[in-house]
């Protein structure tokens, strides 16, 4: 095998797999595809007695049902319905007390994510 030919087909390699990895990259850092996941998170997180949530969606479910509620009762409930790729904020308006543990509970189909707030003295 000469020098020249096997300089070629190193070069063609290195691009073949340069290539693989630029496109294996591109689809891991797409948050939609081939993957199932969603999460919730405070929207102003900085205000301790902000409630205010949001949903991010980036699975097939699409049917969402929220609570906020204290160690007291429920504050609010509702339900949402977004697409994949898509993010809701709902605002609560009323605001977490003084020292009590707010839960926010948002369920779609069996699955379940909680986020807590509290807010001391």
């Amino acid at each position: 095998m000469s020098q020249k030919t096997l300089i070629v087909w190193g070069a063609v390699f290195f691009l073949v797999s340069a290539g693989f990895l630029f496109w294996k990259n591109n689809s891991e850092l797409d948050p939609d595809a081939g993957k199932n996941w969603w999460v919730i998170s405070f929207v102003h997180p900085e205000d301790p007695g902000d409630l205010s949530f949001s949903i991010e969606n980036h699975s097939t479910k699409r049917e969402f049902r929220y609570q906020v509620f204290t160690q007291d009762g429920t504050l609010t409930q509702g339900s949402v319905e977004l697409e994949t790729g898509s993010q809701e904020s709902i605002m609560v308006i009323e605001r977490a007390s003084t020292a009590t543990r707010t839960r926010v509970l948002v369920e779609t189909g069996p699955e379940k994510k909680e986020i807590y707030r509290s807010v001391l003295p």
